[in-house]
């Protein structure tokens, strides 16, 4: 009597089912995970991108008179040094937001703007 070693048709179909089953199950896990990171790193550029205005602004008081509500682009913070490229580089819709500022005398309100539709500086690779 001759043995054959192998697996069986009914085997190999059983594991594909349970890698199926075990997939159908973590894939929105995954999908999830992947949305709220990106979430989290968009939140994270806009605080970024709101500190460097407030740095541009407190450089340039002057220009930003009580009660009125005047806009900082990004590019703007990109070419006076308040941006790295590489920055915007990894976030490329940001390059087009800009960030809105009203001082009322005591304080800076910044409000984050997205523009969208945003292309990559000259310098990106």
């Amino acid at each position: 009597m001759i043995l054959q070693k192998g697996f069986t048709l009914i085997e190999l179909i059983g594991t594909v089912v349970i890698l199926a089953v075990i997939s159908l199950i973590a894939f929105p896990a995954i999908l999830n995970m992947l949305s709220s990171s990106n979430d989290e790193l968009d939140t994270q550029t806009k605080e970024f991108v709101k500190s460097a205005a407030l740095e541009y602004v407190s450089d340039h008081k002057d220009s930003f008179p009580n009660n009125q509500v005047k806009s900082v682009s990004v590019q703007v913070l990109l070419e006076n040094g308040y941006l790295a490229t590489s920055f915007i580089c990894k976030n490329c819709e940001a390059y087009n937001d800009t960030v809105s500022v009203k001082y009322n005398g005591e304080k800076y309100d910044l409000t984050y703007q997205e523009v969208g539709g945003g292309t990559c500086p000259s310098g990106c690779q």
